[in-house]
C-alpha cells in the first residue's frame, strides 16, 4: 500500500471508491517508543507487530461505485462512510473504468497511478467543458502530464487550444531534464498546430517552422490589459486609475502620448494627475515600451489570424522565445484572451439567438497561474471571468502552476 494508490471498501450494501492520502506508524503503548525493544530476534518482532505496533493508512471515500449487483446509474457522490471493519482491497482494472471508463473514442489513456498497473483514461469532451489545473512542484512532471492532455484533445477533437508557451516547451521539441529530445505537437501533428513566435531570431536559431511572428501595436493596449500588471510594474493604485482618465482623453494612442509627457503642466485640461502619480505611470509604461515586439501601431492583426487557425481547427502555440519576464507573458496573455474571448461571447449569443452550431470548444493554457488568478485580482480579470463562467462561451482554462495555494 502506498499514497496516491486507488482502493475500494466493501460497505455493507454498496462499495467505496476511495484513495490512500496518508500513513502513518502507531503503538498501542507509548513506553515502546521511549524504551525501544530488543527486535533482533526475529520473533519478538513478529509478537510486537500488529499487536503492540500496527499501521495505519488514512483513506479517503470518493465515490459510491455501486454494490454487487450490475452498476446502473454510475459512480454517485459519497454521503456516508462504510462501516467498521469493512474490507479494503486494491481497486482493480473493472473499478477503475467504472469510474474513468476504458479507452474510446472520447476517452483518453492519461497513465497509470503510482505504483498501480490500472490504466486511467480521461473522458476529454467532458473534460473541457470546465477549467482545469496541473499542480506540482519543479520536475514532477507537470510540463509532460500538460502535453499529454493537449494531444489527447487534438487527437479526439475535443476542443482546439490556444497555448502560451512561456518557455517553448509545447509547439516545438524540447529537451527533457535527462537531456534528451522530446517531440512536441508541431511535429507529431504538422497539419493540426500552428506555431506563432514573439522572437522570430530565437524561433530561427532553434530551427523552429514558424506560422506567424507576433507584433503588437501600443495602440492596441487597453486600460485593462494594464490593470493585470499593476503589481508587476509597481504601479500606484491612483497611477492605474489615472490609466483610464488618459485613455479616455487621448484615445488609441494613449500610452505613447503618455511617455512623451515632460510634466503635468502638458496635461490636457480636466486632467488632475499629480506629478507623482505621473512619473510613477511613466515609469512602469517605459518597462512595457521597451519589450521588442511591441511597435507603435501593428500592420496585422494577430487576434484575427489566430481566430482564423482555431475556426480551422488548428491548435495555436505561441512560443515567447528569449522574452520570458514575467511582464510580456502577463501582458500578451491578457491582452490576446481578452480579445479572442469577447469574439466567443459574440459568437456564442449569436448561435443561440439564431440556433445554429455554437462555436468549436476553446481551452486557453496559461502557465503561472497565480498570476492571472490571485484572489486579489481574480474578480477582475478576465481569466477569472472564463474560469467562473465553466462553459458559458465555450471557452475554459487549462492552468499550469507551482503553487495552488495563490489561486
Amino acid at each position: 500500500m502506498a499514497v496516491g494508490r486507488y482502493v475500494t471498501i466493501e460497505g455493507e450494501t454498496r462499495r467505496f471508491f476511495a484513495m490512500i492520502t496518508d500513513i502513518s506508524l502507531g503503538v498501542t503503548d507509548q513506553r515502546i517508543t521511549q524504551s525501544p525493544p530488543d527486535v533482533s530476534n526475529p520473533f519478538m518482532a513478529e509478537v510486537l507487530s500488529g499487536t503492540s505496533t500496527y499501521g495505519t493508512l488514512h483513506v479517503l471515500p470518493m465515490l459510491t461505485i455501486g454494490g454487487a449487483e450490475d452498476l446502473i446509474d454510475g459512480p454517485q457522490p459519497v454521503r456516508t462512510v462504510p462501516r467498521h471493519f469493512s474490507k479494503v482491497r486494491l481497486a482493480s482494472q473493472g473499478d477503475v473504468e467504472l469510474v474513468f471508463g476504458g479507452e474510446d473514442e472520447k476517452k483518453f489513456y492519461i497513465g497509470t497511478p503510482l505504483d498501480m498497473e490500472t490504466k486511467i483514461c480521461l473522458d476529454l469532451p467532458e473534460l473541457v467543458t470546465r477549467s482545469n489545473g496541473i499542480f506540482g512542484k519543479s520536475g514532477t512532471g507537470k510540463t509532460f502530464l500538460t502535453r499529454l492532455l493537449l494531444i489527447g484533445m487534438l487527437q479526439k477533437a475535443a476542443a482546439v487550444n490556444l497555448v502560451f508557451d512561456m518557455h517553448s516547451e509545447y509547439g516545438w521539441e524540447s529537451r527533457s531534464e535527462s537531456g534528451r529530445k522530446v517531440k512536441a505537437m508541431k511535429q507529431l501533428f504538422p497539419d493540426k498546430v500552428a506555431v506563432f513566435t514573439l522572437d522570430e531570431e530565437s524561433s530561427k536559431r532553434r530551427r523552429v517552422s514558424t506560422d506567424f511572428v507576433v507584433r503588437i501595436g501600443y495602440d492596441e493596449i487597453e486600460p485593462e490589459d494594464i490593470a493585470l500588471l499593476r503589481q508587476t510594474l509597481n504601479l500606484t493604485e491612483i497611477a492605474g486609475e489615472a490609466v483610464y482618465q488618459l485613455a479616455r482623453k487621448y484615445g488609441r494612442n494613449w500610452l505613447q502620448k503618455t511617455l512623451e509627457i515632460k510634466d503635468t503642466e502638458e496635461l490636457p485640461e480636466g486632467l488632475n494627475i499629480h506629478e507623482s502619480t505621473l512619473n510613477n505611470l511613466q515609469r512602469g509604461l517605459a518597462t512595457i515600451q521597451r519589450l521588442p515586439f511591441l511597435t507603435t501601431h501593428s500592420q496585422d492583426n494577430v487576434v484575427q489570424r489566430i481566430l482564423e487557425y482555431l475556426d480551422r481547427g488548428i491548435n495555436v502555440v505561441l512560443e515567447f522565445g528569449r522574452f520570458t519576464d514575467i511582464t510580456a507573458y502577463i501582458l500578451v496573455a491578457n491582452l490576446l484572451t481578452r480579445r479572442i474571448h469577447a469574439q466567443y461571447r459574440d459568437r456564442m449569443e449569436t448561435a443561440i439567438a439564431e440556433e445554429s452550431a455554437p462555436p468549436h470548444p476553446l481551452v486557453i493554457t496559461i502557465e503561472e497561474a497565480h498570476r492571472f488568478l490571485n484572489p486579489g485580482i481574480a474578480n477582475q480579470t478576465i481569466f477569472g471571468i472564463i474560469a467562473r463562467e465553466m462553459r458559458k462561451y465555450n471557452v475554459t482554462l487549462l492552468v499550469i502552476d507551482q503553487r495552488p495555494s495563490g489561486i
